[in-house]
């Protein structure tokens, strides 16, 4: 049986827990910069969809050059299915190139806006009873196949927190056995690098069977960095358990330590980022807000 390396006198501790502690203290101010930016007064008030609907500042889109607000995600996927069809509820103006109106058609168009909220309350309430929320749409798979990669997604949100949790408490194992007893703290890093690889290598794939079956139509590029940044976390949770033992088998090689270290610290950002993504889809661009 292998012995746990010793620890040298040499080691150069406070490097690696201040490297550490930055990256924990640095992430959210990563995660939630882009976030508590100024926000940019919106042009309307009303939502172009719901007219009599006021707009959620943090629900918008660009569109000829301007950004239009809505108040729901609902209304934004519709606006995009067919922008034209709504331009002419915003406020004059509103565009460089304003197509004007042809006489009638603000009646006609006042009708057909009536008939579409008609529409539109019962699609909400036909969505919202086969499990639709607000932010994504879930679509009923038509093979049984494909029920089945549905159902195997339900378990993403199970799996998904363990290997989150494990490999930070792994890096803080790791940080702590270069002050405070080390074959403690190596060994409970060790059992909870190799749980978080583990869960990860479920957890990545009943993702993309989550998403398989649901769209994000305005979340589409934060849905493919999660999911991509979920493989490179798992490949590098993986990496850092091999290293790990490696590392145990070659005790005292100070350079494989530190190569160790550094996947590990990778793999810890690269799980909390796609962690804080994931959480983007689910509650919004807006939910890392500070209060204030």
């Amino acid at each position: 049986m292998h012995s746990l390396p010793h620890r040298p006198t040499s080691r150069p501790r406070g490097s690696f827990l201040a490297l550490c502690l930055g990256a924990v203290l640095l992430f959210p101010t990563l995660a939630g910069a882009s976030e508590n930016e100024a926000p940019v007064s919106p042009q309307n008030e009303m939502c172009p969809v719901m007219t009599d609907e006021p707009i959620d500042p943090q629900i918008s889109t660009e569109y000829r050059g301007q950004t239009v607000y809505l108040c729901c995600r609902r209304c934004l996927r519709t606006f995009l299915e067919n922008p034209e069809q709504y331009v002419e509820f915003l406020p004059a103006g509103y565009f460089d190139d304003p197509v004007a109106d042809e006489p009638g058609e603000h009646e006609h168009n006042h009708e057909h806006d009536t008939e579409h909220e008609h529409d539109h309350d019962t699609e909400h309430e036909h969505d919202h009873a086969h499990g639709a929320h607000d932010g994504h749409v879930h679509h009923e798979p038509e093979t049984a196949a494909g029920r089945w990669i549905a159902f195997a997604g339900k378990f993403h949100p199970v799996v998904v927190h363990f290997p989150i949790a494990l490999a930070f408490a792994a890096l803080l194992a790791e940080a702590l056995s270069l002050r405070f007893r080390p074959e403690y703290f190596l060994a409970a890093g060790r059992f909870s690098l190799h749980l978080a690889a583990i869960s990860a290598l479920l957890a990545a794939p009943l993702g993309w069977a989550a998403a398989a079956y649901a769209s994000y139509p305005a979340l589409e590029l934060t849905l493919e960095w999660h999911r991509w940044l979920g493989i490179a976390a798992t490949v590098l949770l993986i990496a850092a358990a091999i290293t790990g033992e490696i590392r145990i088998r070659r005790s005292g090689n100070e350079r494989l330590a530190w190569t160790y270290r550094g996947i590990l610290l990778a793999a810890v950002i690269a799980t909390g980022i796609t962690g804080h993504l994931g959480a983007v889809l689910i509650f919004g661009p807006g939910h890392f807000t500070l209060p204030g």
